[in-house]
C-alpha cells in the first residue's frame, strides 16, 4: 500500500484545473458548468498559495489527513482566526471566495461530500485603517534588522530590505538565481506573481557581501531561504511588537508588505515611480499601484 499523499498535495491535485487561454464569454454563452476551471495563472498561484495556508492551519489545529475530513466548523475557524488578526473585510472576503472555489474543485475531482461554507463575523473585523497602508520608515527598519538571534526569517527579512521581493517568490528563489560579481547581484525571479519571469539588480558591496555568505555551503540547485511566508509575517511582526513599532491608530505594524513600500519609496527618489513599479514586479504604468507604494 503506497504512502498517503499529504493534504497539501491532495488539496493542490485538486486544485489542478487551470486551462490557459480559456473563453469564459463563450464558455458562458453555450450554458457549461465550468466552475471548477481555473482561468488565470493569477488565479491558480493565488490558490496554491492560500492550499498552503490553511492545509498548515487544519494539519496544526486538527491534525487531519483527508480533505473529506473537512468540516464547516474547520473552515469557519479559519476564517475566524483571520479576522481576529486584523483582516480587512476585503481581505476575509477574498479568503471566503478562495474557500469555495476550492470546494468546487475537490467536489470535481474527488466526487465526495464536502462543504466549505463560512461567514464573515463582523465583530471580529478590526475597524482601523489596514496596517498594509503603511511602509516601515528607515530608522524602523533599522531597529527591525539589528536581531542577533538565529534565525532563517531575518534572512528574508534583510534580503527583502534591498530587493523588495513577495516572500513567496522568496520561496522560489535557488541558490544558482544570485549572479554576483565585485560590485552588484543579479537575482533570477522565476514565475514570480501572475507567471512573469523577470530579472532584478541591485549595486551594494553590502548585499554582495551578505548574498555571498547566503549561498555559502550550499548546492546551486537549493533553495536559497528554507520558510514559509506565514512564518516571516509573524517574525516581522513579533519584532515590531517588542519594539512598539507601531502605526499612528495604535496597530502593531507587521508584514513583508511594509517592507515593500519602504523599499519603493526609497527606490523612487533615485530610479523614478515607473522603474520602481518594475522593480517591484508590476506594471511600469500603474498609478493605482504608486498611491499603494510610494510615499509622498
Amino acid at each position: 500500500m503506497g504512502k498517503q499523499k499529504s493534504l497539501f498535495y491532495q488539496m493542490k491535485t485538486a486544485c489542478d484545473t487551470f486551462v490557459p487561454n480559456f473563453d469564459k464569454h463563450s464558455d458562458k454563452r453555450q450554458g457549461h458548468d465550468n466552475s471548477h476551471v481555473i482561468k488565470s495563472l493569477q488565479s491558480k498561484e493565488n490558490i496554491l498559495d492560500f492550499a498552503h495556508q490553511f492545509t498548515d492551519y487544519l494539519k496544526s489545529e486538527y491534525g487531519i489527513k483527508q480533505l473529506k475530513q473537512i468540516t464547516p466548523e474547520m473552515c469557519q475557524s479559519f476564517i475566524d482566526k483571520k479576522c481576529s488578526e486584523g483582516c480587512t473585510e476585503k481581505t476575509a472576503k477574498a479568503y471566503q471566495s478562495l474557500l469555495n472555489k476550492v470546494e468546487v474543485c475537490v467536489k470535481h475531482t474527488f466526487h465526495i461530500k464536502i462543504d466549505f461554507r463560512t461567514e464573515i463575523k463582523k465583530e471580529l473585523l478590526q475597524d482601523r485603517i489596514s496596517i498594509k497602508e503603511f511602509g516601515f520608515t528607515d530608522s524602523e527598519m533599522k531597529k527591525i534588522l539589528d536581531y542577533k538571534g538565529r534565525s532563517e526569517c531575518i534572512n528574508v527579512v534583510r534580503f527583502n530590505s534591498y530587493t523588495g521581493c513577495r516572500i513567496n517568490t522568496c520561496e522560489k528563489i535557488l541558490v544558482r538565481d544570485l549572479h554576483i560579481t565585485d560590485n552588484k547581484v543579479i537575482v533570477d525571479i522565476r514565475k514570480d506573481k501572475g507567471g512573469r519571469n523577470r530579472s532584478i539588480v541591485i549595486e551594494n558591496k553590502e548585499f554582495v557581501k551578505y548574498c555571498r555568505e547566503l549561498r555559502s555551503g550550499k548546492n546551486p540547485n537549493d533553495r536559497l531561504f528554507n520558510v514559509k511566508s506565514d512564518s516571516v509575517n509573524k517574525f516581522i511582526r513579533r519584532r515590531c511588537a517588542a519594539l512598539n513599532i507601531r502605526t499612528p491608530d495604535g496597530q502593531i505594524k507587521s508584514g513583508n508588505h511594509s517592507i515593500r513600500k519602504n523599499v519603493a519609496t526609497n527606490y523612487s527618489k533615485s530610479h523614478g515611480v515607473g522603474k520602481t513599479m518594475e522593480f517591484l514586479g508590476h506594471g511600469k504604468d500603474r498609478p493605482d499601484l504608486e498611491k499603494v507604494y510610494i510615499k509622498e
